[in-house]
């Protein structure tokens, strides 16, 4: 074995494979901190809504409201599934908002994990669609909810003939940035999930809304601040005293920004 090592090119090899060794391992890390999925539903879909699949692999409930002339298409963050959503958007039904929640690949029942950035912004755009479909309506709101701040934003300028109004609540800057605070800044070299609102907030056109805890420790304030920033003045960014990241929208200061902008951006 030891005359083998002897050769520069053996030795050339056996790095070569262990670079490529420890990438792998650095890209499996990297999916594990930014996607955290659950298979099994841990709720029950509440009565008033409804199943049904989206194409062959994605997941999805629909709440709808007759008569709406609208429809949100909400796009959660990276752990659990949409069973945990059903309470929130049972709530959003009874206040007259019609809601499609929608498991990205490799959440809950959808198939075609595991879950990447490219997929969650494919997923999505076939949400929409299916969205406007269901709901007989040309107006969308995306929410995007901490990770899934990513899709709305990119979705809302691919659709931004139906994009009435963007929602981003604990929105993050990018990947680069989260490794940043995490005092990991030089893995950003590495980084292929770019997760980059910076960027594509530049590139939005309608009404925005911000919400953000000033107590988050998950996703500082200050990236909904700078992404407030970045968007002004299509954007309003509500920061909540106090406000954790896992914090109901379903009541306080929240929920009355909520109701402010989708009356606004739907009173046409």
């Amino acid at each position: 074995m030891l005359q083998y090592l002897k050769d520069k090119r053996i030795r050339l090899l056996l790095l070569l494979g262990f670079v490529v060794l420890v990438y792998q391992l650095f890209l499996s890390i990297e999916r594990r901190l930014i996607f955290a999925p659950k298979s099994q539903w841990d709720a029950e879909l509440p009565e008033s809504a409804v199943e049904l699949t989206i194409g062959k692999e994605l997941s999805a409930a629909w709440f709808p409201v007759p008569g709406a002339n609208f429809v949100i298409v909400y796009c959660h963050g990276n752990a659990g599934n949409i069973s945990h959503r059903f309470a929130l958007a049972r709530h959003f039904q009874q206040m007259g908002w019609p809601t499609l929640l929608f498991d990205y690949r490799g959440y809950g029942k959808s198939t075609g994990g595991p879950p990447s950035e490219e997929k969650i912004i494919l997923d999505t755009q076939l949400a929409t669609k299916e969205a406007l479909r269901l709901s007989k309506s040309d107006k969308v709101i995306f929410y995007g909810r901490s990770l899934g701040s990513v899709p709305a934003i990119q979705n809302s300028t691919k659709f931004s003939f139906e994009t009435c109004g963007l929602i981003l609540d604990s929105p993050l800057l990018s990947a680069k940035a989260m490794a940043e605070q995490m005092g990991l800044g030089w893995l950003s070299l590495f980084i292929t999930q770019e997760l980059d609102n910076e960027f594509w907030i530049l590139l939005t056109s309608g009404p925005t809304l911000i919400i953000h805890g000033e107590a988050d420790r998950i996703v500082p304030i200050s990236h909904g601040k700078k992404l407030a920033e970045k968007s002004f003045p299509k954007a309003t960014l509500v920061e909540i005293p106090e406000g954790r990241h896992n914090d109901s929208r379903r009541k306080g200061l929240a929920l009355e920004a909520l109701k402010s902008f989708i009356e606004e951006v739907t009173k046409n």
